[in-house]
């Protein structure tokens, strides 16, 4: 049984709620980055902008309502874009958290071009392969890869796209922030002469780094029970009202979590914070400079 003509509605409109307050977390994260000049010369900050990107692109290519047979163009487009921006939104996270890893734990780097290739690469041949099946369509809430014209191949592709990449990446990225946490801490206590209060400090600058897996846990997880739910409904029906509310509510708040999660740490708060008292004092100077006749 599908959802209700005033169950789609909702549905459709806490999905646009929630993809514009992504969009514009995403946008104030860019605003940040190109405002403060410490954080152009930050690597890790420079994948987060990446990610960003990803996010912003992702989340407005859900703005679009295309029917798949009045447009079919346009919903093949908005197919595309989901694909490649909603893994790669998956992979800059993997990225983020597999950086911090290798550079705490074993001193190594990989270059920003390498995983700017291997997630574009990634992202461009899943991409492609539903069209070796011609599975791209309309699917519930937006243009996707449908089950509809066939279910099995339907299926497979949206586990191969996403759903298996996303929970690889969980995996991963809880693995990399609980080793560099522990990391973190073993240095810390290893430190001749240091104080309680700077172990603590310490502790608390890494701690946060424990949140980057909980992103993907809060935004998909209702969204991944709600799929293998409707793999048991008949193609092109969605079987419940709160799963699929929390899925497209869900599922489109990431870009408002990376924001806060991976983009306003407290690093950057800061950051920001130095740049407003800059201005301040700027100000303060010029009205206490006399003005020349």
């Amino acid at each position: 049984m599908g959802l209700s003509d005033a169950e789609e509605r909702t549905v459709y409109y806490v999905r646009l709620g929630c993809s514009l307050a992504s969009v514009l977390g995403s946008l104030f994260i860019i605003v940040v980055y190109f405002a403060l000049q410490e954080l152009r010369t930050r690597r890790a900050f420079r994948l987060v902008l990446y990610l960003t990107i990803s996010d912003l692109i992702f989340c407005t290519a859900l703005f679009l309502t295309p029917e798949a047979e009045e447009n079919a163009g346009l919903c093949n487009l908005q197919a595309v874009i989901i694909s490649f921006f909603g893994l790669a939104t998956v992979l800059w996270t993997v990225a983020i958290a597999t950086s911090a890893y290798l550079e705490v734990q074993r001193k190594e780097a990989i270059s920003e071009k390498r995983w700017i290739a291997l997630i574009c690469g990634v992202c461009g041949l899943l991409t492609v392969l539903p069209y070796s099946t011609s599975s791209y369509g309309e699917h519930v809430e937006w243009c996707w890869v449908d089950t509809a014209s066939s279910k099995a191949a339907g299926i497979t592709w949206q586990l191969v796209q996403f759903y298996i990449p996303l929970w690889l990446a969980f995996c991963t990225n809880t693995y990399c922030v609980i080793n560099f946490y522990r990391t973190h801490v073993r240095t810390a206590k290893e430190l001749v002469g240091i104080t309680k209060a700077q172990f603590e400090d310490q502790i608390h600058k890494a701690r946060p780094m424990l949140r980057y897996p909980g992103v993907l846990l809060v935004c998909w997880a209702a969204a991944t029970v709600d799929q293998v739910y409707n793999y048991t409904e008949s193609p092109g029906e969605v079987g419940s009202f709160v799963l699929a509310v929390l899925h497209y509510g869900l599922g489109t708040l990431q870009g408002l979590g990376n924001a806060l999660v991976y983009g306003l740490n407290e690093e950057v708060r800061s950051d920001i914070a130095k740049m407003l008292n800059r201005r301040k004092d700027t100000e303060a100077m010029e009205m206490l400079t006399p003005i020349r006749p």
